[in-house]
């Protein structure tokens, strides 16, 4: 869902643009440029900081942010300068999720070529999936139906984020239990 995300943001924004006659199909165009650039330079950021903190802090703060951007634009769909901030924001934040992800990932269990594989295979999934619904939803829906898609995988995303960590402590606590008996 998260790699779904990105790519339908990158993919769909100009269009988005567009449709709520925000800019020209000619002028479109440079809010993809600055979502990717700025998709760019937060995950060039992520690389020292991902030496301060952990996947997990990385993960959580990204998904919150990149949430947040997408969800203040599904509030304010119609205004110039709320797309520029959202989209610099989005880019910005989701640019550490997937490195970080696979991180956290390799914290908790041995990340076997298998499994590594079958993390691709479902984003992949997710990045063919999701613009594509998104682009059927436009003639109904309209516009909003990026920032409507984006939020609802990124809610989910956060929702089994949270369950995963979850689970996570409770194994942490399990084991700590163990050793000390």
């Amino acid at each position: 869902l998260y790699v779904g995300s990105e790519v339908a943001y990158g993919g769909w924004i100009s269009t988005y643009a567009v449709m709520q006659q925000l800019a020209t199909p000619a002028g479109a165009a440079i809010f993809a440029s600055a979502y990717w650039g700025a998709f760019t330079v937060g995950r060039l950021i992520a690389i020292p900081t991902a030496m301060k903190i952990s996947p997990l802090l990385m993960v959580a703060v990204s998904y919150g942010g990149a949430f947040l951007s997408a969800f203040i634009l599904l509030l304010f769909p119609t205004s110039l300068w709320v797309l520029w901030v959202v989209t610099i924001g989005f880019g910005f934040f989701t640019g550490p999720i997937f490195p970080s992800i696979v991180s956290f990932a390799g914290q908790l269990m041995r990340l076997s070529a298998r499994l590594t594989g079958l993390m691709f295979l479902g984003s992949s999934f997710g990045a063919m999936t999701l613009p594509w619904l998104i682009g059927n939803l436009f003639p109904g829906m309209g516009a909003v139906a990026l920032m409507a898609v984006i939020v609802i995988a990124l809610g989910i995303c956060l929702a089994v984020l949270g369950m995963v960590i979850n689970i996570h402590r409770r194994k942490e606590s399990a084991v700590e239990k163990e050793v000390t008996i």
